[in-house]
């Protein structure tokens, strides 16, 4: 049986809202089933089940679910193998501003319930380092209103997208200084530390490159086809790092085949932009399922004999 979504977004714990990460338009209709993730329910009995995992643009923040590139690709990967779309289970187990370690334990946790017939995972920015809660923590703070509407299920936060490295250390420098919002930047401060350590960013390309390679090596152990990739190339993808001492056999093995082009160019542009004004829109999300299912394709549907 799959799990249940057990992250800190309130939205995933209602049926339908108009706002989801940071979509403030209320233009789009974000629907969430029984299990609290943005897709349809999950079939047990389907030809073919699909298991996605991702950030905001994995979830398709300001988009309708139809637009998103699960979708799209799930319409394609039907056709390559001659069903109906209702024949293929999609499971979109993405939350928005998802750090590389929730799509990580996301996956191992989901494939180890139900075997799926093919993953994506599309990995996010490597600055979303969480900060995981103790045993001890978890039952202080599970009677606080933020934890409140969780179902009783407070676990890690992951809260990069808002606190990109440095916000620390800024804050601190805000907080320490002759200012009549000291009072005010302290208490962010001493809120944000609960959450988010600000490690270096090579510490964050490896723990990025671990996540990465954990999913990786779960799913060839199990024989599970999968294709992965990252959101953007940026820092990641320097040739560089095959040599670093430390991390050169960590990065090779990270981003070797069935590793897929990045969701963005090399510029961080996208084709279109989502109703939010914010996200990639429904041309750069078709471009991008179309260039990762022609790498599931190529690396897994048979030619068709002439």
């Amino acid at each position: 049986m799959l799990e249940p979504y057990t992250g800190t977004y309130r939205e995933h714990y209602r049926d339908e809202v108009r706002t989801c990460g940071g979509d403030r338009s209320g233009t789009v209709s974000y629907r969430f089933n029984s299990l609290g993730f943005r897709c349809e329910e999950f079939d047990p009995d389907a030809r073919r089940r699909v298991f996605v995992c991702g950030c905001s643009f994995t979830i398709g923040e300001g988009l309708a679910v139809e637009e998103a590139w699960p979708s799209v690709f799930a319409r394609l990967y039907a056709a390559a193998h001659g069903l109906d779309r209702r024949e293929v289970s999609l499971m979109n187990f993405s939350q928005s501003g998802a750090s590389n370690d929730y799509i990580a334990r996301t996956l191992l946790a989901q494939v180890g319930a139900e075997r799926p017939d093919l993953v994506l995972a599309l990995f996010s920015e490597p600055s979303r380092v969480e900060y995981v809660y103790s045993p001890d923590e978890i039952a202080g703070l599970a009677a606080t209103a933020d934890f409140a509407t969780l179902r009783g299920r407070p676990a890690s936060s992951a809260l990069g997208p808002w606190l990109p490295h440095g916000w620390l250390s800024r804050r601190r420098l805000v907080a320490a200084g002759p200012s009549k919002w000291r009072p005010h930047s302290a208490r962010v401060l001493q809120w944000a530390s609960r959450h988010y350590r600000n490690p270096h960013p090579v510490n964050e390309l490896a723990s990025t490159l671990r996540s990465m390679l954990l999913v990786k090596y779960f799913l060839e152990n199990r024989r599970i086809p999968y294709l992965c990739s990252i959101i953007e190339p940026k820092h990641i993808l320097d040739p560089r790092w095959s040599d670093h001492p430390a991390l050169g056999s960590l990065w090779r093995a990270a981003t070797a085949p069935p590793f897929c082009r990045p969701f963005l160019d090399e510029g961080g542009e996208a084709l279109d932009r989502a109703a939010d004004g914010l996200h990639p829109g429904p041309d750069s999300h078709r471009a991008f399922a179309e260039r990762i299912f022609a790498d599931y394709r190529n690396a897994h549907v048979p030619a068709t004999p002439s």
